[in-house]
């Protein structure tokens, strides 16, 4: 089951059973930037639930905290991590 990530009310990835499909708009940004940061968080956090780690439905809102949690853990100084997820 294929699940459409959404970022400002526009597709901008596709998760599937194991990878991540970003939407071209969004794979043309650099790794770096903040939107493709936030998409492929959203996308990671979908991934989580299509492999039983998180219960309950989907939700963009729930995605979009946990995006914003994780990604300011990886902005603190001296921290590092790495999602070996395969990205399209």
């Amino acid at each position: 089951m294929a699940q459409l990530i959404l970022q400002n009310e526009r597709p901008a990835a596709v998760v599937g059973a194991q990878r991540i499909f970003l939407a071209p708009h969004i794979a043309a940004l650099p790794l770096a930037h903040p939107v493709r940061r936030q998409v492929v968080a959203k996308a990671v956090y979908a991934l989580d639930m299509a492999e039983g780690s998180r219960l309950g439905p989907y939700s963009d809102a729930a995605a979009e905290r946990w995006a914003r949690r994780v990604l300011r853990g990886l902005c603190a100084p001296g921290r590092r991590r790495r999602w070996g997820i395969p990205i399209a």
